[in-house]
Order: structure tokens, then sequence, then C-alpha cells
């Protein structure tokens, strides 16, 4: 039960952090006054930060994390409504595309980080 509950907040912690740079990256950007800056944030900070964190959250042990790709969605319509105009969206479905992409990566890596792990192990017995 401890045990489900640490992976659960490991899970949580990643999707707070997303929720974090969601909503501080375009304030600075404001704050900075730079003209182009919110773009800056739309095309390159998010989809780094959504990939990242979507590869971390798949090397995790619990089911939560197939549902990672509909929480960055849902998450990001606040911030469009927020800092952003309506056609942006549409990045909602692109950051949830993003996410499922970099869960699949994750869950590839690992399965090829077990394979290689399970052989070495079997060549030291």
């Amino acid at each position: 039960m401890v045990n489900k509950m640490l992976k659960i907040r490991k899970e949580l912690l990643v999707m707070i952090l997303q929720f974090i740079v969601f909503l501080s990256s375009p304030i600075i950007a404001k704050l900075y006054g730079e003209v182009y800056g919110l773009l800056m944030v739309l095309l390159i900070i998010y989809p780094v930060s959504v990939l990242a964190l979507s590869i971390a959250v798949s090397w995790m042990e619990s089911k939560l994390k197939y549902l990672y790709p509909l929480y960055v969605a849902i998450i990001f319509l606040p911030i469009v409504y927020i800092f952003l105009n309506n056609s942006a969206y549409l990045y909602s479905l692109v950051f949830a595309g993003i996410s499922a992409f970099g869960i699949m990566i994750g869950v590839i890596s690992n399965y090829i980080s077990k394979l290689f792990t399970k052989d070495k192990k079997e060549e030291i017995k």
C-alpha cells in the first residue's frame, strides 16, 4: 500500500512540475517584455518540457502514466484562456500527441533496458 502511494507521489510531482512549467513560462515571457517571447514559449519550451516529463513519467511503474497525455491536454486549456488567444486551443491536442510519443519512447527504452540488464544477470549466474 505504501509502495503504491510512493509511485503515485512521484507521478504527482511530475504533474505538478508540468503545471508549473505551463504556468510560469508565459508569465516570465510577459515580464521580460519580449515581443516574440510567448511564441518561443509555445513552440520551444512547452514541447521540450512535455516530451522530457512524459519520458520521465513513462519510466515509473504505475498505470497512471497512460493518462498523462490527457492531463497535459487538460491543463493546457486554462493556460490558453489566460495567456493566449483562441487559436491556440489546437495546441492542446498537439501537446497530448507529443506526450503520447514521449511515453512511447520511454516505454520502449525501459523495455530495452530491462532486456539488456536481464541478459547480464543471466551471464553472471
